[in-house]
């Protein structure tokens, strides 16, 4: 049986009693007191998983517990500990404060607040300045230079660095990345021999992409593939780990209801308050004197939201999670997370991962969809279409739109595209004309 971590920053921003969450949460804390035991043994973590399963919140809740690990009890308690010996910040704001720290550059300079952890967006790095961006230049190294550039690695005052959507990096740009990987040594850009330094960042790479699958299309080079192996951290879709859901929706409640509505205030319920329902009424166990106590934040779910976060398949992970909740939030618990979102065009659709529905399913839902928009022009709430051929082109619109969609959020390549449409003369370039407008 899985032993659990004894860590209260873990046990706050990775909440779950199942075996599977605290198994991780001894992996963390393992890691991070041998990195700190052992400096530079794990150069590089490697995290992959799903769009929107927490591969960006995993590192930075890594690095601010490295911070928090070099910390005194005395300044934790200060700092981060309420008079009843509870942590007084909801988990995304904690991991906010420890990621910030004062740099002094110089002795002379005054100190300035910078992130422990830089973040660096691979598609962003163009093949003319990622050199220079990561690695820093010379002045006058090329034109435009005016003044010495550190670049990400060269940057002292920065912990450590995340590399994300790194499966997006060009063929030149993986390329200069691989010598660095492999011995942490660099040069800036225009700089000479006695330039060379060392990074002794601690680099988080981040993909959403099977990089297996990318080695054997040669879209990724296989000995940068190999070198950056060193810790490999596989987060699962919010589906394969359901039970971990309620913890996780109270802890992006708390945080939301913190981001929006500050430090939680509470006092006696009048009832016209409670009726004009500006805030929410806390459970009668935590009334005092017996009367009814208003919070300012939103304290609790029902329990239909929670069975049905139980039962639904989040094809977006937990960042959906944290929208729905942002939106219960916004209405003050008065609609359920199921109904805070936007009905999509194709919710009826599998998830990625599930078993392909047949033709008849297909048939079905799009009758649905067909039914749901002409019941809608019966109701008065939709314009008539006017033609068959009207409505035909209505759906034949939606579908472009989602075909060019699907193209940029699976991040499909011209063979892929030729794939899927083997008769068209350029699919690529036909699909990118159906780039839908911004209130699409």
């Amino acid at each position: 049986m899985t032993t659990d971590s004894t860590d209260e920053f873990l046990q706050h921003v990775f909440s779950g009693s199942s075996e599977a969450m605290r198994s991780f949460r001894v992996d963390i804390e393992r890691l991070n007191r041998y990195c700190q035991r052992h400096k530079g043994a794990i150069r590089s973590i490697l995290l992959t998983g799903e769009t929107g399963v927490g591969k960006t919140r995993t590192a930075h809740i890594i690095s601010a517990h490295s911070q928090w690990l070099t910390l005194t009890e005395e300044e934790k308690h200060n700092f981060f500990y309420d008079s009843n010996r509870n942590l007084r910040f909801p988990a995304d704001q904690l991991v906010e404060l420890l990621l910030r720290k004062e740099h002094l550059p110089r002795r002379d300079a005054r100190s300035r607040h910078v992130r422990r952890l830089a973040t660096v967006l691979a598609p962003q790095l163009s093949d003319e300045l990622a050199a220079s961006e990561l690695f820093g230049h010379k002045k006058h190294a090329f034109t435009g230079a005016a003044k010495e550039h550190p670049g990400i690695f060269g940057d002292e005052a920065v912990d450590d660095v995340l590399l994300d959507e790194i499966a997006d990096l060009s063929p030149r740009v993986q390329a200069k990345l691989l010598q660095f990987i492999e011995t942490r040594t660099f040069r800036p850009v225009g700089g000479m021999v006695e330039d060379e330094r060392t990074s002794h960042h601690r680099l988080f790479l981040a993909t959403n992409r099977p990089l297996p699958a990318l080695v054997q299309s040669g879209e990724f080079r296989e000995d940068l593939y190999h070198r950056i192996q060193g810790h490999h951290i596989e987060i699962p879709p919010l589906r394969a780990r359901q039970e971990v859901i309620r913890d996780l929706a109270y802890s992006i409640l708390s945080s939301v209801n913190y981001a929006h509505r500050g430090p939680e205030q509470i006092r006696q319920a009048l009832k016209e308050e409670l009726a004009e329902s500006r805030f929410c009424l806390l459970p009668e166990s935590d009334w005092e004197g017996g009367k009814p106590t208003i919070s300012s934040w939103v304290v609790k779910f029902d329990e239909r939201d929670l069975l049905w976060c139980e039962e639904y398949n989040w094809p977006g992970n937990v960042r959906e999670l944290k929208h729905r909740v942002e939106q219960y939030v916004f209405h003050n618990g008065n609609r359920r997370l199921r109904d805070v979102m936007p009905v999509h065009l194709f919710k009826g659709l599998p998830a990625a991962g599930a078993v392909e529905c047949d033709q008849e399913d297909e048939q079905g839902i799009i009758g649905n969809l067909v039914s749901l928009y002409l019941q809608k022009v019966l109701d008065g709430t939709e314009l008539p279409p006017g033609k068959l051929s009207d409505l035909l082109e209505r759906f034949a619109k939606s579908v472009r739109i989602g075909v060019y969609r699907f193209k940029t959020e699976k991040r499909l390549k011209r063979m892929d595209m030729e794939r899927i449409f083997p008769n068209a003369k350029d699919p690529e370039s036909t699909i990118g004309r159906w780039r839908p407008s911004a209130g699409a």
